[in-house]
């Protein structure tokens, strides 16, 4: 193969090549009397299928497109990880898409993206795919040029079900027992992938990825998170989200298995999922593996082999802090729970920091190898982008700035919106390209990044010009122990803070309004000790639950 082909590719093949008869792949389903059990694919069976189907779909249309962007809605099982490789080795590139979403969304997703392919896992999907490509192309017919061609994933060779036999075509072994497969002529600078996320106008914003910079993530993340070959790497997160890509990729170049389980079933069963997948590692949102709290798996005898848990997304509660984050111990042993950063737009996470009981959440930790973070402090108001752009030699400031992201890792820009990616993505005069991530930020008195909220949730109270994440920082700070989730808003002129009691304060639900009030008056009072007196909320509202994302934040 040329040198410039894809590192991505070439690492994947080595491990694939490496591993042999090892376990790439396991996908848990019920047995017999409700316990889950694991099915395995190999790291040669996982290879062989995925060259099929990279083989199959360069046939349905890509050959003389090398580049093309295929759409995956097949959202679990086996099948997706296979099908996100295939894709790969047809030399195209990944784009994840929901048939569940609003079909006027979809239908933007489908404009912007320009697919060749969109392969669906079933008619259900392909039917709403089609409605939505009607709307995307009112005015063109289905063999327009960007209107997708969609096909099921039961008709591409090598995404069969599991029990078939898998049967390359003109597969060659080598010595070791591996698949030896010709990768396609695509170098590292190639787009690897697109993933959408929700945009201020309500369209959504595709991120466009190279193989360079999936890669870079991947070596990162196996050396920080400290992946090997006995790795087995819980695949948490749905895929529609790029952890989800880079879980699956990253683990197999280090040569580990992944796990996949019913998406159904994973907020309800994350503990006896991990259990019986003998998972070592898990990157999930805190609201996810808060469900193990209180619960048998949340002793350390429940998961022995569980080595690393990155949380990311949000901050992670007090409560969680408490159980969890004391069983690393000197000799580098135990548990690392770990506080990640990261944006879409460059390429999963960014950074990561190990967490201790009585951490706060906001602090970022280190930059992932390969990246930067900067503190940027823009001077006027009118443009605010304008002017930050201008201030990219401030950076590091002591002072409340946007947080911006330089180095490997940071994307292309957004596909079809060339005003937001020069808005966005801009050139710092000593490292190079950098995204301007729209979070605020600030050094501590010890040198960390806090993480304060966004530009975007900015507020004006009584006259002061108010960041709610700021608002919802120092809650944390003033009353972590009694919280386990908070949220601020300014309604009709006054902030108001929303709360829910932390998983150790067992009262009866729902409360008394005796108990709802000394809560809140308790709240008030630590708020009123370290709380900025423009910053403190006139209101407390106590809540059962906040509402999630469909991310599951």
């Amino acid at each position: 193969d040329s040198s410039e082909a894809s590192v991505l590719l070439r690492s994947l093949r080595s491990s694939m090549q490496r591993q042999g008869a090892a376990s790439a792949l396991l996908w848990l389903t019920r047995g017999p009397e409700g316990t889950w059990q694991p099915e395995h694919l190999s790291f040669k069976e996982v290879w062989s299928r995925g060259a099929r189907a990279g083989e199959a779909l360069r046939e349905l249309g890509l050959e003389e497109k090398r580049g093309c962007r295929i759409g995956v809605a097949v959202d679990e099982g086996p099948l997706l990880p296979l099908l996100e490789l295939g894709v790969l080795l047809s030399g195209g590139a990944i784009v994840p898409l929901d048939p569940c979403e609003p079909h006027a969304r979809l239908a933007s997703v489908l404009e912007d993206a320009e697919l060749s392919l969109a392969i669906v896992k079933d008619a259900s999907a392909a039917a709403s795919l089609e409605a939505a490509a009607a709307l995307a192309f009112p005015d063109r017919g289905p063999t327009a040029e960007f209107r997708p061609r969609i096909v099921l994933a039961s008709d591409v060779p090598g995404l069969s079900a599991l029990q078939e036999a898998s049967e390359g075509k003109d597969e060659k072994e080598d010595t070791e027992g591996g698949v030896v497969c010709q990768l396609p002529d695509v170098s590292s600078s190639a787009i690897s992938h697109i993933f959408f996320t929700s945009g201020s106008t309500g369209r959504p914003k595709g991120c466009v990825v190279t193989h360079r910079s999936l890669a870079s993530y991947c070596e990162a993340r196996n050396a920080v998170y400290r992946v090997t070959e006995s790795a087995v790497s819980f695949v948490a997160s749905a895929h529609t989200f790029d952890p989800s890509l880079g879980d699956i990729m990253a683990t197999w170049m280090a040569g580990g298995c992944i796990a996949l389980a019913p998406r159904a079933e994973i907020f309800a069963q994350l503990g006896p999922l991990l259990a019986a997948s003998e998972a070592t590692h898990l990157l999930c949102t805190p609201s996810l593996f808060a469900t193990l709290l209180g619960t048998r798996h949340q002793e350390p005898q429940a998961l022995p082999r569980l080595r690393e848990v990155a949380l990311g997304g949000e901050p992670t509660p007090p409560a969680v802090l408490e159980v969890w984050a004391g069983r690393h111990a000197d000799d580098d042993s135990g548990l690392r729970l770990w506080n990640t950063y990261g944006v879409t737009e460059c390429c999963v996470y960014n950074a990561a920091r190990t967490m201790r009981p009585g951490d706060l959440p906001s602090l970022l930790g280190k930059p992932l190898p390969g990246n930067h973070l900067l503190i940027v402090v823009g001077g006027g108001e009118e443009d605010e982008d304008e002017s930050i752009g201008a201030a990219l030699g401030k950076v590091d400031a002591e002072e409340v700035g946007e947080l911006a992201i330089a180095g490997i890792q940071v994307g292309e820009g957004y596909v079809r919106r060339p005003e937001l990616t020069a808005r966005r993505f801009l050139c710092h005069p000593e490292l190079g390209r950098v995204y301007l991530s729209g979070d605020l930020a600030r050094k501590t008195d010890g040198g960390e990044i806090a993480l304060l909220g966004r530009r975007d949730h900015q507020v004006k109270v009584r006259g002061h010009r108010i960041e709610l994440g700021e608002v919802e920082h120092w809650i944390w700070t003033a009353a972590g122990p009694l919280v386990s989730a908070v949220a601020a808003a300014c309604l009709d002129g006054r902030l108001v803070a929303f709360f829910v009691p932390a998983a150790g304060c067992h009262f009866a639900t729902p409360l008394p309004s005796r108990v709802r009030g000394v809560l809140r008056s308790t709240l008030r009072w630590l708020s009123e000790r370290e709380v900025p007196r423009q910053m403190r909320p006139q209101r407390y509202v106590l809540v059962q639950e906040l509402p999630l994302t469909v991310s599951g934040k």
